[in-house]
């Protein structure tokens, strides 16, 4: 059976100027990328990126467990959410991925098993319930080479993500006949306050709570929103 057209090819759009060359940005769904080619390259410059924001303040100890995915199927994971995009900057022709971002929308914190025992909650996990008459969504992961870091891709990407949700939100909504106008958007995230609290906080992003990661780790987990302008 032959892939349909619609399905094997992402959208593209003109990306941002690095290194002053020319890039393009996909934006996939989950079903569009696990047949693109960019899945090897997608693990790798995850776990590069990672690991060179670890190295930065090695008194957090980030870089003794691992990499950060250990294969694709972890990264795919956590994007079951048929809503779910995933941007992937790349040069032209190319199939290697220079920077990447995801988001998928939020439904709120993980409710108890069928057998009625609660799901053990990670520092990592959003606790608050999605706000009553708004559409959230959370980012769930963005990295960038070592090498483009510092050069604004990440910034670019998050201004992308967001107008991707204000686009999907209104689509989906003028297809609703009869109902409200689009909901109050918001994007959710977690991430390191020693890392790259400050670079999300200069953009919009407020503190709803932080947490300790705990268990003799030095760092903290801030877990932010902002309001989308729609």
């Amino acid at each position: 059976m032959g892939i349909s057209p619609a399905l094997s090819a992402p959208r593209l759009i003109p990306g941002p100027l690095i290194h002053g060359l020319k890039t393009t940005a996909s934006i996939f769904s989950v079903p569009q990328l696990v047949q693109s080619p960019f899945l090897p390259s997608l693990l790798s410059t995850i776990n590069q990126a990672f690991a060179a924001s670890h190295s930065l303040r090695p008194e957090l100890f980030l870089q003794s467990h691992g990499p950060r995915l250990s294969s694709i199927e972890d990264f795919l994971s956590n994007l079951q959410d048929p809503d779910s995009s995933i941007i992937i900057v790349s040069r032209p022709g190319s199939d290697e991925v220079i920077a990447t971002s995801s988001a998928r929308r939020y439904i709120g914190p993980p409710v108890k098993d069928l057998a009625a025992v609660e799901v053990k909650k990670s520092p990592w996990t959003r606790t608050i319930e999605v706000e009553p008459g708004a559409e959230e969504w959370e980012l769930k992961l963005m990295a960038t080479q070592p090498d483009v870091q510092g050069q604004g891709v990440a910034a670019w990407m998050m201004a992308l993500v967001e107008r991707e949700i204000v686009a999907r939100s209104q689509a989906k909504w003028a297809a609703r006949e009869g109902e409200a106008a689009v909901p109050r958007l918001k994007m959710v995230l977690c991430t390191l306050r020693e890392l790259k609290g400050e670079f999300y906080l200069r953009r919009g992003y407020v503190k709803d709570y932080e947490t300790s990661r705990g268990d003799g780790f030095q760092f903290h987990i801030l877990h932010l929103s902002k309001t989308i302008e729609t």
